[in-house]
């Protein structure tokens, strides 16, 4: 059974850029929070995918945040109570 969820978390709307990070996020029930940072191209997105990959073979509930301007990228994983966020 698949445990993901793929999710757009941020959007271009008629008064700029929205976020809903603050209102998905809840850092009180965050065991753990690992930021990455890094530019373009380092493989941030990469090491977050195969952090999810891993949790979702071991049974835990995934959510992919992807980018609102590039969807190939992410910002941000969350497995079980770990968020890893590209900084």
């Amino acid at each position: 059974m698949n445990t993901a969820r793929t999710l757009f978390p941020g959007a271009m709307g008629p008064d700029g850029f929205i976020s809903c990070f603050d209102h998905l996020l809840d850092d009180s029930i965050l065991r753990r929070k690992l930021i990455l940072k890094g530019g373009p191209g380092v493989g941030k997105s990469t090491l977050m995918r195969r952090v999810g990959e891993a949790a979702e073979k071991a049974g835990l509930e995934v959510e992919y945040f992807h980018c609102s301007s590039d969807p190939d990228s992410l910002d941000a994983v969350v497995c079980g109570d770990t968020v890893v966020l590209d900084a």
